[in-house]
């Protein structure tokens, strides 16, 4: 009976393969997806010519209890995943927190075809893990579901002191997931999760997923890299302008930082004096609102380490096969970094000290979030290839050509996110796409954009990232004078490839 079983099963499997035109054994692909935990019927969605299939606002956990760990979402029998879903609290402008702590929620995209087993591409958006949502303008995924041909995933995740707070001492539970300080870091895991176990509904590949993100969405890529608890859960990683620029803080760090921040809480409350405190100190901070929580933060809250949840070693884990996670990676940084959290300078100081100091700054950054982290995985026994890019369109150049007129130039240049337009789309860039994107110079961006497309497309489809008719982009070599990074740049009527050995 067994080998008759086996048999049959064998049989189905191939008839779904070669069965003629016309007899439909398995359910065609559409915009009403059963999952684990019921049915989503999502949306067509058009965007710039773009045809693709939209699920938004899928819960991937529970709403989340305050400081503890997600759990898998509950049973909702049919949801109409037709909206993004609430943002996670956060300022939105100075002084104003808006969002719902009920925002653990992904968005799909795929094309409109009956193609399955596409690669998925898993985006972690930015914002310093203080801002931002998988719904953002510059996160959409129509466009890169479509040109990539593959299946796109944005996330919502828990940020500043609601997704990175160590409690007292006295109010841990024991639960080490619980009691770990890394909430944001927890949710990207459990959407991981969600994704492995639902996404071939949608015609994903669940053991071919690409961890992907910008800025700070990249710096959690890395630490998705030396999380144990992310072992097995993503197959290739690509960070944008990430990486470990700043290391993951010490449980110590981070329980200092959240007593401070209690005690900001209540001196906001007029109590300034140990006499005020309250007798239950858990119940005062499940009784805060997300306002009140972040009105202690004013600048947000930083990443914690926690040995439940990364590698006691931080980045030093990447020097050692035995204590990361082993994948294909892409990283990268742009030539003029820094220029972002320089424009109120501008104009203030002669432009070439301005550039000087982009320049120095936006080397730091490629050095800390790229070339350390190349080198020390590159150096590993057993580690797939790992590819570096500079990202050059915009840069400022005295002696020829600039993309970017006067003083545009100068003041932004190749600063950070200008190369997320390239990707997935959003050429309003922030309402500046006007003076930059313009008619005279889209002959050039546009080749580029389509060279980076094909490059992130044939990574997160095969490790390996190829453009058919562009340069070969060699992975990283440690040895003296051996390929180091592609630099990604184009005039005002092509683009300009080329590998670098520095």
């Amino acid at each position: 009976m067994r080998i008759k079983r086996i048999y049959a099963l064998a049989f189905a499997a191939v008839t779904l393969l070669v069965w003629p035109a016309g007899i439909v054994l398995a359910e065609k692909l559409g915009t009403t997806v059963e999952t684990e935990n019921g049915m989503v019927v999502g949306t067509d969605e058009v965007k710039d010519g773009y045809l693709t299939w939209s699920w938004k606002g899928i819960p991937f956990a529970q709403p989340p209890e305050r400081w503890k760990a997600p759990q898998p979402p509950d049973d909702w029998g049919t949801l109409a995943a037709e909206a993004y879903g609430p943002m996670c609290p956060q300022y939105v402008a100075p002084g104003i927190v808006y969002g719902s702590e009920d925002c653990l929620y992904l968005n799909i995209w795929r094309p409109r075809t009956q193609e399955r087993n596409l690669p998925v591409y898993f985006y972690i958006h930015g914002g310093g893990n203080s801002i931002g949502f998988g719904g953002g303008s510059m996160n959409l995924g129509n466009t890169l579901a479509q040109r990539g041909n593959m299946v796109v995933v944005t996330i919502n995740y828990r940020l500043g002191p609601l997704g990175w707070f160590v409690l007292p001492q006295s109010l841990q539970s024991g639960n080490p997931l619980d009691d770990s300080g890394n909430y944001g870091t927890l949710d990207m895991i459990q959407a991981l999760k969600w994704v492995r176990e639902n996404i071939a509904a949608f015609g994903g590949n669940p053991h071919n997923i690409t961890i992907a993100g910008e800025s700070a969405g990249g710096f959690n890529v890395a630490t998705l890299l030396i999380s144990p608890l992310a072992k097995g859960l993503f197959h290739k990683a690509i960070s944008e302008s990430g990486g470990f620029f700043a290391d993951t803080n010490s449980m110590q760090a981070g329980s200092e930082s959240a007593q401070a921040a209690i005690e900001r809480m209540l001196a906001n409350d007029g109590c300034t004096d140990p006499s005020c405190y309250p007798a239950d100190l858990g119940a005062y901070l499940l009784s805060r609102t997300p306002t009140q929580i972040f009105q202690a933060y004013p600048t947000g809250a930083g990443t914690m380490l926690d040995l439940s949840v990364f590698s006691a070693l931080g980045k030093y884990a990447l020097l050692d096969p035995d204590t990361y996670n082993q994948v294909p990676a892409i990283l990268g940084t742009n030539k003029e970094e820094w220029k972002i959290f320089m424009i109120g300078m501008f104009g203030t100081i002669p432009d070439d000290e301005y550039q000087a100091i982009a320049l120095l700054m936006s080397g730091q950054w490629q050095q800390a979030g790229v070339d350390f982290l190349a080198a020390a995985m590159t150096a590993n026994k057993g580690q797939p290839k790992v590819f570096a890019y500079e990202f050059d369109y915009g840069a400022y150049n005295p002696d020829g050509y600039n993309a970017w007129p006067y003083p545009f130039s100068v003041m932004l240049g190749a600063m950070h996110t200008i190369e997320m337009p390239f990707l997935y789309g959003d050429w309003n860039f922030y309402g500046l796409g006007p003076f930059i994107f313009r008619s005279d110079n889209q002959e050039g961006w546009l080749a580029l954009s389509d060279s980076m497309v094909a490059y992130w497309a044939s990574f997160v489809r095969t490790g390996k990232p190829r453009d058919p008719s562009g340069v070969l982009w060699r992975p990283w070599s440690n040895e003296e004078g051996g390929p180091k990074r592609i630099l990604l740049d184009a005039d005002a009527t092509q683009s300009l490839i080329q590998m670098s050995n520095q």
